[in-house]
């Protein structure tokens, strides 16, 4: 498993190749998550929802001729090129053409925008990662784990090296769950880099030995004991780690990971509550409740689907089966949920503490949080 890059090249070919998707790997289930997926993420950078750096992700030039073509389940005309050729930051400047085409182990790529690619995927020249919003990261938390696991299934994949080198990244995937079905999972991590600075030392790695030995080699540098358990990188030891103790007991470094998402799961007090909120709550004679999590996802919502969402809002704390909210009943962990339509790509779902308190668990695409 590797990054994607935030550095791309531009151009590429009308042709979508269709032979070279990931989709050809996958179950029709996992294949549709997949999709809608990656729908509703173009369609959100195309409805002014993501952001960057205060300026909108739709303004950004990779996303400029952005186009719902093949890869969107369209078929507007775009420029395609594939993903190991597209990307060009650190990490994909490390690795030879000849490399991709003739490595001897599978690759699987995550990108914010698409998910999971093949490296010779065809995507689009575009720019969205997952730092970019918290949305991006709740629609794929649960499904990247899912589609992961179909594809390995069907791939007879028993050993995984995770090579991202981000924490954010790393973090997409639900390791324990996979570990816990047997998988063998290794975490590549630097004796000095913590973040994606360690990325061109693990495509200096995977260009002179990950992708291109036989099976038993990389096993033999795997099952070595630590403190040997290491690739000899020019700029810095790569250890192969199985968990987190193993981190601890190197002293290796860490990320860190910042205060504003050590806060995301604190309810947010009343007084930062919008107004909006404090409208709804008289009406309804409810107190409404979610975290600092949900009220970014509500913040970078596009603003007509944010009125929406107040409006719809407001309409089920009065009528809950109002048609117009598709309202569903969904049981998961012996709890129940509620989860109501803003429009096609956006849900709400909430949860009754008790019939004066709602909570809302999450705002976004349609399979959040996997409550769906």
């Amino acid at each position: 498993m590797v990054i994607c890059s935030n550095g791309k090249i531009s151009g590429g070919r009308a042709e979508y190749n269709f032979k070279t998707s990931i989709k050809n790997f996958l179950s029709k289930e996992a294949k549709n998550s997949l999709v809608e997926a990656r729908e509703f993420n173009f369609q959100h950078i195309k409805a002014e929802g993501y952001a960057r750096g205060g300026k909108l992700l739709k303004d950004y030039p990779y996303n400029k001729n952005l186009k719902k073509s093949f890869d969107f389940g369209g078929e507007k005309t775009a420029e395609f090129l594939p993903a190991y050729q597209r990307y060009r930051g650190r990490f994909y400047r490390e690795i030879r053409k000849e490399t991709w085409e003739n490595r001897k182990h599978n690759v699987i790529i995550f990108s914010g925008l698409y998910g999971w690619l093949l490296p010779e995927e065809d995507i689009q020249l575009y720019s969205l990662n997952l730092p970019d919003s918290q949305l991006i990261t709740d629609v794929w938390k649960d499904t990247a784990t899912l589609i992961l696991e179909n594809f390995i299934e069907k791939s007879g994949i028993e050993i995984i090296f995770e090579c991202t080198g981000v924490k954010i990244y790393r973090d997409i995937v639900d390791w324990k769950y996979l570990k816990e079905k047997g998988y063998k999972i290794f975490h590549l991590h630097g004796e000095q880099n913590p973040t994606d600075a360690v990325l061109p030392s693990i495509g200096y790695f995977l260009e002179h030995k990950g992708l291109i030995v036989e099976y038993d080699e990389l096993m033999e540098l795997i099952n070595r004991d630590l403190p040997e358990r290491f690739y000899p990188s020019p700029l810095e030891k790569i250890y192969f780690i199985k968990d987190v103790g193993e981190i601890k007991e190197l002293n290796l470094p860490q990320e860190e990971t910042p205060e504003i998402q050590r806060r995301e799961e604190e309810i947010v007090p009343e007084e930062r509550k919008p107004l909006d909120f404090r409208e709804i709550e008289k009406t309804g004679k409810i107190e409404i409740k979610f975290t600092e999590r949900v009220l970014t996802s509500i913040c970078e919502l596009p603003k007509e689907v944010a009125r929406k969402f107040h409006e719809k809002l407001k309409l089920f704390v009065k009528k809950p089966s109002h048609p117009s909210l598709h309202t569903e009943k969904i049981k998961k962990k012996g709890k129940i949920f509620w989860r109501f339509r803003i429009d096609r790509f956006y849900r709400v779902h909430v949860e009754w503490v008790n019939k004066n308190i709602l909570h809302i668990i999450a705002v976004g695409g349609h399979n959040l949080q996997g409550i769906g």
